[in-house]
């Protein structure tokens, strides 16, 4: 078994080798065009009301919606799917996806704009979106809260400061 996804009310298990399966009654159902996630699925991320980004296994960057699967192309330097291990969405619809190598990366998929930051020294075993922003993430290191989004201010020149910044 993979991980499972809630879609139109209904919980549905990815079966490993057949797709995703639904129960009905005392039967599992094979759901029409979900057969190409025969191959080990972490979990899916929801980025509209119908389709989601599919991620882990030794799977490509894939979505799963009422096409099917579809392939899809994220930034050159955005790491493999299958380095990623656990995800949740915040409040504003962006996803955030911790990896094997301890880095939580915050996504805007229409944009496919990303940060990331690195919160253990390995694997990333579970993390936690909660409704205040805050992000908590547990790994062999310890734990890890981020607050998402985090305030920052620019200096430059244009905040008529000049200088040099030393740490």
């Amino acid at each position: 078994f993979g991980a499972m996804v809630e879609i139109d009310g209904r919980f549905h298990i990815q079966f490993r080798g057949e797709g995703l399966r639904y129960r009905d009654g005392d039967n599992w159902v094979l759901v029409p065009g979900s057969e190409p996630l025969d191959q080990l699925v972490y979990g899916f991320l929801p980025v509209s009301e119908d389709t989601f980004l599919i991620y882990g296994g030794e799977r490509k960057w894939q979505t799963y919606g009422p096409a099917g699967v579809t392939d899809i192309i994220m930034p050159a330097e955005f790491p493999d799917s299958e380095r990623f291990v656990t995800g949740g969405v915040t409040d504003d619809g962006t996803l955030v996806m911790a990896t094997q190598t301890g880095e939580v990366y915050f996504f805007h998929y229409d944009s496919k704009q990303y940060q990331s930051v690195k919160v253990a020294t390995g694997f990333v075993s579970d993390m936690v979106v909660g409704d205040d922003g805050m992000v908590l993430t547990i790994s062999d290191d310890g734990f890890a809260a981020i607050r998402y989004p985090s305030s920052w201010t620019l200096i430059d020149a244009d905040s008529n400061l000049e200088g040099s910044v030393s740490s």
